[in-house]
Order: structure tokens, then C-alpha cells, then sequence
């Protein structure tokens, strides 16, 4: 209605462009400087006033009988409507931020079992978040629920190939059930996106058990690998 009222005051622009501008300076400001919606309600006032100027100009066009005229501050009305009701913005995945951080919240306070909880909230509202299936998964492994960890990493890495800390955390527990191929395979795959941390020496520490216990052949083959991947021992071993 507001803009209705602008466009019917648009011949009278030099009398009443400080409604507009003021309309338009509240709302660049809110944007600019503040989160929360309930800021906008000083436009209100003003907004109020372009409505009332819509009505009464609207008013005087249809006994004037100027259809035309007050068909296109219909059409702005409307228009503005749209706009105004489109969503901007998918309400499931805003509400997957919400119970992901609220599982943040809860893992930071010592509440894993809560954590893992609003974590799967959050997956299940959008699953294609690759955060959301890697804490799931850490605090799964903490929980010692290897099998559910595990299919979260392979989530997060199937989602974001450069992951380098699901990579990570995928190698670790598939080495810690004791399936030490594929674990090389993840650790390698987590140097590759960019994990120049933990991945080395997990991968490297592979390859000294490995020859620890006489598999000769496949300490080799990892430390070949490490090679490759440009990795120093004295920088993965330690």
C-alpha cells in the first residue's frame, strides 16, 4: 500500500521525497547494521503515512473515475506484495542451522548424547550439509558408535571431497576397526584436500605398525605413497 502511495505522489515528488527517502535510508540501515527484524518497526510510522496518501489519492482517481490511473497503483500494490511475501530464504535449512548450532551448544556444555541428537535434527532437515555429518560423526566416535560415525564422515566426504578433517576422522575409524587399507586410503585422501596435520602422521604411524608386525609389503607401499604426497617422516612422525 506504502508503495501505491508513492506512485501516486510521484507528480508531487519535489513536495514529498522526504517520505520515500526516509523510507529508503530505515531500510538500508536495518540491513546494513542489524540482524534482527524487529528493527524495521521505525519504518512503520512512515510506511503508514504512504498508505494513508495511497487511500487518499486512490479515493479521489475512482470518483474522479481515472481507472487507469489507479490501476497501476494497484499493480505497484501488488507487485510490492509479492515481493514482500516471496521466501527468500528455504525454512527447512534455516531451521537445520538452528538445531546444528544448538548442537554445538550442547556438545560444548559436555552434552554429547544431546549433541549427536540435534545434530541428526539438522541432517535430517538438510542432509547435504557436510558440518552437520562431520560433528555428527566425532561425537558418534566419542559415543563409541563407530558404525553410525563412520557413515557420517562418508557423508561429509561424499558431500565436500576437499573435507580434509573428515578424511581424517573417516581414516581413524576405519583403522580402528581394524580395516587398515581403506584407512590409508581416507588418511591419503585427507593430505590430498589439504590436512597437513593429523592425516601425516596417522598415515606414516600405519606404516610403522605395519612393519612392526612384519607386513613389509604394505608399510612400502604406504610410505611409498608418502612420498608422493611429498611428506617428510620427521614431520608425519612424530
Amino acid at each position: 500500500m506504502a508503495l501505491a502511495g508513492v506512485w501516486l505522489l510521484r507528480r508531487r515528488m519535489m513536495e514529498t521525497w522526504l517520505l520515500p527517502a526516509q523510507v529508503l535510508i530505515l531500510t538500508a540501515a536495518t540491513a546494513v547494521f542489524f540482524v534482527y527484524g524487529r528493527y524495521r518497526m521505525v519504518m512503520v510510522p512512515t510506511l503508514m503515512l504512504l498508505a494513508g496518501a495511497a487511500l487518499v489519492e486512490g479515493a479521489r482517481l475512482w470518483r474522479a473515475g481515472r481507472r487507469r490511473a489507479l490501476t497501476s497503483a494497484v499493480v505497484c500494490a501488488a507487485l510490492a506484495a509479492v515481493v514482500c511475501n516471496a521466501p527468500l530464504h528455504q525454512e527447512k535449512r534455516s531451521a537445520a542451522t538452528s538445531w546444528h548450532n544448538w548442537g554445538n551448544l550442547l556438545y560444548a556444555g559436555g552434552n554429547p548424547e544431546g549433541a549427536l541428537e540435534k545434530y541428526e535434527h539438522s541432517i535430517a532437515l538438510d542432509p547435504a550439509n557436510p558440518e552437520a555429518h562431520y560433528n555428527a560423526g566425532v561425537v558418534a566416535r566419542e559415543l563409541g558408535r563407530a558404525s553410525l560415525a563412520e557413515a557420517h564422515f562418508r557423508a561429509a566426504v561424499r558431500l565436500a571431497a576437499d573435507f580434509g578433517d573428515a578424511w581424517n576422522n573417516l581414516g581413524v575409524s576405519l583403522r580402528e576397526a581394524g580395516r587398515l587399507e581403506e584407512a590409508a586410503q581416507a588418511f591419503v585422501c585427507a593430505v590430498r584436500a589439504g590436512e597437513r596435520d593429523k592425516a601425516p602422521r596417522n598415515l606414516l604411524s600405519l606404516a610403522r605398525k605395519a612393519r612392526a608386525r612384519g607386513d613389509s609389503f604394505f608399510a612400502s607401499r604406504i610410505e611409498a605413497e608418502a612420498w608422493r604426497l611429498g611428506l617428510a617422516e620427521t614431520q608425519a612422525g612424530r
